[in-house]
């Protein structure tokens, strides 16, 4: 996930049970995040920062780009074929 989450991670359901059973994996820069509550099992990843977003694709593909090289194949496929955010 991305560290910007992080913020919001207490809104998500069950997230005291992911927290205690699950590693998050989070990327972007730990010290942004320091004063942010829920940091238990968090793995942070140390990354250059890259400007790619899920409104990103999302609105990529609304206008008819082709999106595809920002996700996974069996991803993308599915999305095509159930013709999400195209409108």
């Amino acid at each position: 996930m991305g560290a910007d989450g992080l913020q919001s991670f207490n809104k998500w359901k069950n997230y005291e049970e992911i927290i205690k059973n699950y590693a998050r994996y989070v990327y972007r820069d730990q010290d942004r995040y320091s004063t942010t509550k829920n940091l238990e099992n968090c793995i942070f990843i140390k990354a250059p920062l890259i400007e790619i977003s899920s409104t990103l694709i999302r609105d990529g593909i609304r206008e008819g780009k082709n999106m595809n090289h920002f996700l996974n194949e069996r991803v993308y496929k599915y999305i095509s074929d159930m013709h999400f955010y195209e409108k």
